[in-house]
């Protein structure tokens, strides 16, 4: 599904609370050490109940978020580069 515009990216947050995953990285260094996976895993943890909300444009991402069970909402374009949705809740 390729969405266009604001509005229409809007209609893909949770309708519950969620933390919206801003940026999360792991330096050159230490990628493909299973550091990232870690990390995230942390994050999904966390006990207050709300999902997680990203939006991502590293292919090399798409993967790791289905692997650890982020649910794929959609994804639009930007000029040179794609961007996918996903979101996980614990519910």
């Amino acid at each position: 599904m390729l969405i266009q515009s604001v509005k229409e990216r809007e209609k893909f947050k949770p309708e519950q609370d969620f933390h919206y995953l801003w940026y999360v990285g792991v330096k050159t260094a230490n990628q493909g050490q299973g550091k990232d996976s870690k990390l995230i895993q942390k994050i999904m943890q966390e006990p207050d109940g709300k999902a997680l909300h990203l939006q991502t444009s590293n292919p090399r991402n798409f993967p790791l978020y289905e692997r650890l069970g982020f649910n794929f909402d959609g994804d639009y374009s930007q000029p040179g580069y794609a961007v996918k949705i996903y979101t996980y809740s614990k519910n």
